[in-house]
């Protein structure tokens, strides 16, 4: 907690377990104003086409069955709050 009024910006990163896809994604964000000394729930949503990779093999999108999701301030904030998702 500072000691000011302040904003951030709450981001969630995907990353897919598996194939060859970049370790972390941004798919959402929230910038959060907070006034000195208060505390914010924030809900972030990622819709599942967003989840969705394109295979250039074969043309067509699909979903892998597993992610990892990272919340932080920013990318590497984001190694700190982490959850895997199984579709």
């Amino acid at each position: 907690m500072g000691g000011a009024d302040g904003k951030t910006v709450v981001q969630a990163y995907i990353g897919a377990q598996q194939g060859d896809h970049p370790l972390r994604q941004l798919k959402a964000f929230k910038k959060v104003f907070l006034k000195k000394g208060e505390s914010q729930y924030v809900e972030l949503s990622v819709d599942k086409d967003d989840l969705r990779y394109y295979d250039e093999h074969t043309g067509k999108f699909y979903l892998e069955k597993e992610y990892r999701v990272y919340v932080g301030r920013d990318v590497e904030d984001s190694s700190n709050l982490t959850a895997d998702v199984t579709m």
